[in-house]
């Protein structure tokens, strides 16, 4: 379930880093220059781009770090990326909005109503009818009937205060409508909720993205 909430974050961790490397070596204002002048074309491809020259120094020093630091020592520095990124880019804050809110723009839309009508059959019956009412939220976020979503949503939280994916859909649909103070208050109660190391590195990045919003 992690690598669905993840997915928009993944594109920064195609840098390489090291123990040994400078807390600065991002350079969180070059990145942003390059990014901002690009003539790459989505998100992924832009700060991938940008980030590729900063490799030779890595690379130089990679062969000096135990296999065993590099992962926590790697998400670690490209977190104060995109931290940076967010803080004094722009392009890259209004380019990582975007992204947030079409996470489910891709979704299968076929068989829409048979699947609702399926998890409607269930969810009665069903011992994790929370879960339920979050999936069928999700179809209704791909139908784009935000509305029933916020509604099956909110039932979700009634038979579950707990879990913390109610408030990641909530916090979206939140986000979605303009509602940016509710939607950073749901995003802090996900975050406070989750167990998932990724998933707070995933909260933290949003939450200062929606700061960002409200100032």
């Amino acid at each position: 379930m992690t690598k669905r909430y993840y997915l928009f974050v993944i594109p920064i961790f195609t840098l390489l880093s090291c123990k040994k490397v400078s807390k600065d070596w991002y350079a969180g204002n070059e990145v942003c220059e390059c990014y901002s002048q690009s003539d790459f074309i989505g998100f992924d491809n832009t700060l991938t781009s940008c980030v590729k020259k900063f490799n030779t120094e890595l690379n130089k020093q990679k062969k000096d770090t135990k296999s065993e630091d590099l992962e926590n020592f790697e998400k670690n520095h490209l977190m104060e990326l995109s931290k940076q990124l967010i803080k004094i880019c722009p392009k890259y804050q209004k380019d990582f909005n975007t992204v947030l809110l079409n996470r489910y723009s891709n979704r299968n839309k076929e068989n829409l109503n048979q699947r609702k009508d399926s998890l409607l059959r269930v969810i009665d019956t069903a011992s994790n009818e929370g879960s339920r009412y979050i999936q069928l939220a999700e179809l209704e976020i791909v139908n784009g009937n935000f509305n029933q979503a916020i509604n099956s949503v909110n039932k979700s939280i009634e038979l579950n205060p707990k879990m913390e994916m109610s408030y990641f859909v909530r916090g979206f649909l939140n986000h979605k409508k303009g509602d940016i103070t509710n939607a950073l208050m749901d995003i802090k109660t996900m975050r406070d909720l989750t167990k998932q190391k990724d998933l707070k590195i995933v909260a933290d990045l949003w939450i200062l993205n929606l700061e960002q919003e409200l100032k």
